[in-house]
């Protein structure tokens, strides 16, 4: 991906659980894939996606592998807008390795910079 903000990204090495368990991974003893949420900045947006998104559209977040690293893509009408960098990064990914889907609704686009609330699918 182009742009600025990247960085990041989960290095399987330093996960222990490999999916399958709807509870989380590494990160915390009592983390929920169900109750997921957090407000981030759209890392390394391709500028020819994010210029069509407006506030309330809603992204699919995806699992992609970027040179042997697990990554967070945020996909929008089957093409790549940015990556996403979470807190627990460990534990969504095991998440969605497991099964559970995540969607990315944009709540701001403020010149390009991209924020999106991370949740479960509905």
């Amino acid at each position: 991906m182009s742009g600025s903000g990247g960085g990041g990204g989960f290095f399987p090495e330093s996960n222990p659980t490999q999916g399958g368990n709807p509870r989380g991974g590494e990160d915390s003893d009592d983390f929920d894939c169900y109750k997921f949420f957090e407000r981030v900045q759209l890392s390394s947006p391709v500028s020819t996606v994010v210029s069509n998104l407006k506030v309330g559209d809603v992204l699919e977040v995806r699992l992609s592998t970027s040179g042997g690293v697990a990554v967070l893509e945020a996909v929008y009408l089957g093409a790549t807008a940015g990556s996403l960098i979470v807190k627990k990064m460990g534990s969504l990914i095991s998440c969605i390795k497991s099964g559970v889907q995540y969607i990315a609704k944009v709540v701001s686009n403020t010149g390009g910079l991209i924020r999106v609330e991370i949740r479960p699918k509905p």
